[in-house]
């Protein structure tokens, strides 16, 4: 499982968002997917994740 698909379920369960929160982590991930092959891969990873999103 990729770890975004984790992150969402962890949010949706946990602190329960609503839908159009996880509507939005979705189009905002998706946009910042354009751009991640310009990051450096090992220093990218879960916490940067929850980072950007918090």
């Amino acid at each position: 499982m990729e770890l975004f698909e984790q992150f969402i379920r962890e949010k949706s369960y946990l602190v329960n968002v609503s839908p159009s929160t996880i509507r939005s982590y979705n189009q905002a991930w998706n946009k910042y997917r354009r751009y991640a092959d310009t990051l450096d891969k090992p220093s990218f990873g879960s916490s940067r994740i929850y980072a950007f999103y918090r």
